[in-house]
């Protein structure tokens, strides 16, 4: 019955009829941010998307297996990245496919404001450093061919 114990003491305390209520014990919970992503996944349309191949490894700049050197990507396979890049790092160094304009177009997303920050568009290169504008925050950089 283990399953039983473990599921009823959990899943009772996810049950919150008014979560705004004052004299709650909790702090409550943050609907904007389902907001903002939901918001990501409309701009971008989350069921084209997939883990990106190449992975991601930081073994080395080139190779078969190299995409960048941290966060966690999700591909269209049509030139479309979008990275989330942990608040533990404000960088991420790419290595992408070249796009047939030579052209890539960076933004940046915040995932507590929903703020997005265009960076305009750079000159492929095999090797792109991207800086987030949000120093050590949660944040999702998006590069597209443009």
């Amino acid at each position: 019955m283990y399953g039983s114990y473990y599921w009823q003491n959990s899943s009772w305390n996810i049950v919150v009829h008014d979560p705004f209520a004052e004299g709650q014990d909790f702090e409550p919970p943050r609907f904007d941010y389902y907001k903002h992503l939901a918001g990501l996944f409309t701009r971008y349309n989350f069921n084209e998307l997939q883990p990106s191949y190449p992975k991601i490894t930081t073994n080395s700049r080139v190779g078969t297996d190299n995409l960048a050197t941290n966060g966690f990507s999700l591909s269209n396979g049509e030139g479309l990245y979008l990275m989330f890049i942990p608040k533990d790092s404000e960088r991420v160094n790419a290595v992408l496919p070249k796009p047939d304009s030579g052209k890539m177009k960076i933004t940046w997303f915040n995932i507590f404001t929903g703020e997005y920050r265009e960076q305009g568009s750079r000159n492929w290169s095999g090797w792109m450093e991207l800086i987030s504008p949000w120093q050590y925050t949660d944040s999702v950089v998006i590069v597209e061919e443009g």
